[in-house]
């Protein structure tokens, strides 16, 4: 996993040329990953709870 904007760096582009690494099956985008509940957020609009977990939100995710 990583930012999209890494995509243009040569020493990233190069393994993606290789066969090394793979973008993946989508096009990015932004992506929820659970957090511990004590995990500190600063943008709130980056975070939910349901259910009893947290998440975080990270854009532009391969």
């Amino acid at each position: 996993m990583g930012d999209q904007n890494a995509i243009t760096c040569k020493e990233t582009f190069q393994l993606v040329k290789e066969n090394k690494l793979w973008i993946g099956i989508t096009n990015g985008g932004n992506k929820w990953f659970e957090v511990p509940m004590d995990y500190d957020i600063k943008t709130k609009f980056h975070i939910k709870e349901k259910n009893g977990k947290k998440y975080f939100k990270k854009r532009s995710v391969y």
